[in-house]
């Protein structure tokens, strides 16, 4: 004999308590159900199944007695496998065994020994829901046991309407997120599967265990969740209420996680699930995520259809879920006839659940969480299907109700599981951002972002009013019910000051740890390998946390770029190392990792073997890092011939020529090409272009594309006198974003597709409003710009923008016009011209009178021209230029007739280009009076050609 015959019955009675009880809980556990116990030990006994022999001698034995089926060696069996289980470190647990024992049990029970089943899985719940392979080998065990059960006949609890609803698929830690695990099948009133608990434990033993419980969790947080306080206290107290009251109260916890993306929202949502039920990779299980809702045809993914359409027969797994954390309050049903029937499975309240009850499989509502997400990208109409479920846990469904008669099932759910809401309103009471992603002046730094944070974390008031103000901002004229968005104040004011918590701002050294979470699950993935690299161990130094942290860092990105950085540089490098061979598959060891700058600017990362060998992997997200060439002093001496160049392209603005190339020559010899955010050092260079129309001032910009950038299509003109409204300005400017989608604009195209190295033209911004022109602010004077709707910060240190504008031309109004010689108007022109060039204060009230004094002061007085009216030697440039380009347009050519036209002589020539001139040429309106004129010149003689037949 193994032991003492009286241990083993009161070991077998222990079992049977956690399992097998009645619908009636009492203190003392009725006599037939001890003597059921006694006789259970004495067949254990007689059975040599006891833990801690032989297996091998076991398996034979329960070979055996299968052949002489009865409910008592069903018992037996299931009693083996929980004594396997109890009182064991997890470690230690025979899985094998334990799955053996609950096939050759299922193999001979019935229907209505399902309960047998339910209360092992209890018993397995306490003693190793820990184990990995108890979610990924036993669990799905006992599932298959309690499905195939359920076919051998109608069980108890149905005896109308078929079976319960159950899921495929695998069900564990490693389950596809959202997974749904099916509750086990329900039994009758006389075997339900309440847990049975005697003698009834003492409030005060149940409280000190609910606070051992707290504290389990609290560890479980803090190693998760990183920076967040907060967030932590939050969730602690409402766990600290459940203790105290046994429930988080009739609508449950609803939690608004508001601010910055990327500070933790859902890690956290993750992390409680997983401390809830002290399991990593319980969230699998016990978390749901609602991701946006715009439309019907979202809403349908988690509410399903009442109107029998094809694909109405799938329970959407968010209302699964919410059965399953129902505690049995609710089930899955199979309808009678599947065939005929609209929808084959609908939900209906359990008849064997009572108020207090958690039938096995099931789990309490406090148990599950769900995770909406990115709520500001929801619609109104997103908000108000899950209005009543935020606010109370109650949610519509569409199975078929009970109003014509047909169906059984209930048309809602109430189940006040966890709410977890994210979302990123009130992020500009942390940084600078818009709600829509786009930036108000520079990226700030974490210490201004955390001063912010401070100040505006505990002003409920504030936050709740800057959520309704962002609703009513998105919320514009021409938007359906479906697409218009924001927070209702009644859903807001739902949520307690204590629950609406304004996240902080995540701090590099917060960012550190994250990094070093991610590197923990890199090396639990690598440990996963099936392709023989399982047996390596990669260690850090603080080097690389410092470069991964540091390495293109803005504060307001949060911890999400931490993920990217070890996929894309530790990950990656990794990965080359076995494709280089470096790295072998069976290979055994450990390396240390480092991160090294090349000779040329860019990274590698060191390999160092603990045996000694080491090798060198090239970073290649670095290569933008590397060091720009440097000026020559040819390409230094040529920057010096830029005005003499520029010259070339404009006529009359010789002088201005050579002063824009020499500041030019003068800011471009320091400034290397191809620079980062991580390497610019310098701002974009600025300058403003105004006076009378067509005077040159888009020419030059035109000119200096050309020059700089060797190609005149590298200039980008932006009409402010086309931009009235924020759409427009989206499109030109800052781009939009819509949901997790952007939407890029012309100057964002244009940005990207030349590395921030072309010239921006902002023609005519003195139309703009001030509060457009602020928001340029940082486009003339940082080194970085993050006015877009990604946020990026792109470099500015190669991009030169010219401003151009009219501005100046009023100075002109004052000269008469009639009876007063064009002569003497022109000399009048070129003398208001030079005495305001002589006047700084003039010029200064002009500017002013036109821009924002911020916006002079970053171009600078001295990088701002106002253009000369076109003297006469200019004219008679302008003229024979379009002159000539006149005539070669009217050329033939093999897609069209044209004529080759050719004057007499040279002073045919002259007295043409005269007869433009005088003809032509508007004082008030300068270059474009002549072009305009030109053109319809050319006009009229291709008329004429053509209908008089000249060939």
């Amino acid at each position: 004999m193994r032991g003492a015959f009286n241990f083993f019955s009161s070991l077998v009675f222990a079992i049977l308590m956690s399992f097998s009880v009645t619908t009636k809980a009492s203190n003392e556990p009725p006599q037939d159900f001890q003597d059921l116990a006694v006789e259970l030990a004495s067949h254990l006994n007689t059975m040599n199944l006891i833990r801690g022999g032989s297996y091998e001698q076991d398996i034979e034995r329960i070979k055996e007695v299968v052949k002489s089926p009865s409910t008592l060696v069903v018992d037996a069996i299931l009693i083996r496998a929980a004594m396997e289980v109890i009182d064991v470190d997890p470690s230690e647990v025979n899985v094998e065994f334990v799955v053996f024992c609950i096939k050759q049990a299922s193999s001979i029970a019935s229907p209505d020994l399902v309960n047998r089943f339910g209360g092992l899985y209890q018993t397995f719940q306490e003693h190793i829901s820990t184990l990995p392979k108890f979610s990924q080998i036993v669990e799905p065990a006992l599932h298959k046991a309690v499905k195939n059960l359920s076919k051998n006949g109608p069980l108890p609890m149905y005896p109308k309407s078929g079976t319960q609803f159950s899921f495929g698929g695998n069900f564990g830690a490693n389950s596809p997120e959202n997974e749904v695990k099916p509750p086990p099948v329900p039994t009758s009133n006389s075997t339900a599967l309440v847990k049975y608990i005697s003698p009834e434990p003492l409030p005060q033993e149940i409280f000190e265990k609910r606070l051992q419980k707290i504290e389990q969790m609290k560890a479980f947080l803090e190693d998760r969740v990183v920076g967040q306080p907060e967030v932590l206290e939050a969730a602690l107290d409402a766990e600290f209420k459940i203790a105290v009251l046994g429930n988080s109260g009739k609508s449950g916890i609803y939690m608004k996680l508001l601010g910055l993306p990327g500070v933790g929202k859902d890690t956290f949502a993750m992390a409680w699930a997983d401390a809830i039920h002290n399991r990593e990779g319980a969230w699998t299980e016990h978390l749901m995520t609602v991701h946006p809702i715009q439309d019907r045809h979202d809403l349908s993914n988690y509410k399903g259809s009442s109107k029998g359409v094809v694909g109405s027969e799938d329970i959407p797994p968010f209302i699964a879920f919410l059965v399953k954390h129902s505690a049995g309050k609710y089930m899955i049903v199979e309808s009678e006839d599947k065939r005929s029937a609209k929808q084959p499975y609908y939900i209906a309240l359990n008849p064997e659940w009572e108020p207090g009850m958690v039938l096995p499989g099931y789990f309490t509502p406090e148990e599950g969480i769900v995770f909406l997400n990115e709520t500001h990208n929801w619609s109104k109409y997103g908000r108000d299907a899950f209005k009543t479920f935020v606010e109370e846990g109650r949610f519509p469904i569409g199975s078929p109700g009970s109003a014509d008669g047909e169906y059984e099932g209930v048309t809602e759910i109430i189940v006040p599981v966890r709410r977890v809401e994210a979302s990123n309103e009130a992020i500009g009471l942390i940084s600078n951002l818009r709600l829509d992603g786009t930036r108000i002046g520079s990226p700030m730094t974490y210490d201004e972002m955390f001063n912010k944070w401070k100040l505006n974390h505990q002003n409920y008031e504030l936050i709740r009013q800057t959520i309704l103000s962002e609703g009513s901002q998105t919320s514009g004229v021409g938007q359906s019910k479906e697409s218009s968005s924001g927070t209702s104040i009644e859903t807001l004011n739902r949520v307690p000051d204590r629950l609406l918590i304004l996240m902080r701002p995540l701090s590099p050294e917060d960012l550190k740890k994250v990094l070093k979470f991610k590197l923990r699950s890199l090396e639990k993935l690598l440990a996963s390998s099936q392709a023989g690299f399982n047996e390596l161990t990669f260690t850090y130094t603080d080097r690389v946390i410092d470069f991964l942290q540091e390495w293109n860092y803005i504060a307001d990105s949060g911890g999400r770029a931490m993920q990217d950085r070890v996929e894309s540089m530790i990950e990656l490098s990794i990965f080359d190392a076995i494709k280089a061979g470096k790295i072998k598959s069976g290979e055994k060891g450990e390396y240390e990792l480092d991160v090294v700058r090349n000779e040329d600017g860019t990274y590698s990362v060191n390999f160092n073997g603990r045996s000694g060998e080491s090798f060198s992997i090239y970073l290649r997200q670095t290569e933008s890092a590397k060091y720009p060439e440097q000026q020559t002093p040819e390409s230094i001496k040529d920057l010096y011939t830029l005005g003499a160049r520029l010259s070339q392209h404009v006529f009359g603005l010789d002088e201005e020529a050579e002063e824009i190339g020499n500041r030019l020559a003068v800011q471009l010899k320091n400034r290397k090409r191809n620079v980062t955010a991580e390497t610019a050092e310098y701002p974009a260079i600025s300058f403003m272009f105004l006076g009378l129309s067509s005077t040159g001032k888009t020419e030059m910009s035109k000119a200096i594309a050309r020059e700089v950038y060797n190609d005149e299509s590298r200039m980008l003109t932006i009409p402010f006198g086309d931009i009235k409204t924020e759409e427009q300005y989206q499109q030109f400017i800052s781009g939009s974003k819509q949901g997790n989608a952007f939407h890029k604009s012309k100057l964002m195209e244009m940005w990207d597709n030349w590395n921030g190295e072309f010239v921006l033209n902002l023609d005519e911004l003195s139309n703009a409003p001030a509060s457009v022109q602020e928001r340029l602010y940082d486009l003339l004077r940082e080194k970085l710009f993050s006015g877009f709707a990604d946020g990026k910060a792109r470099p500015t240190q190669n991009l030169i923008i010219t401003i151009t504008g009219n501005a100046g031309e009023e100075w002109y109004h004052q000269i008469p016009r009639e009876g007063v010689p064009i002569v003497e108007q022109q000399a009048a022109l070129y003398e208001i011209h030079r005495q305001a060039m002589q006047d700084p204060s003039a010029r200064r009230a002009l500017l002013e009178r036109h821009f924002k004094k911020a916006l002079i002061n970053r171009v600078g007085e001295q990088n701002i021209l106002f253009f000369p009216p076109l003297a006469y030697g200019a004219i008679r440039q302008l003229t024979q230029l379009r002159l000539g380009k006149a005539i070669e347009e009217l050329k033939a050519t093999r897609e069209k007739i044209g004529w080759n036209l050719q004057f007499l002589d040279s002073d045919e020539y002259i007295a043409t280009v005269k007869v433009l001139e005088t003809e032509g040429f508007e004082l008030f309106e300068q270059g474009s009076s002549l072009v305009r004129f030109v053109e319809k010149w050319k006009s009229e003689i291709d008329t004429v050609l053509s209908k008089n037949g000249v060939a």
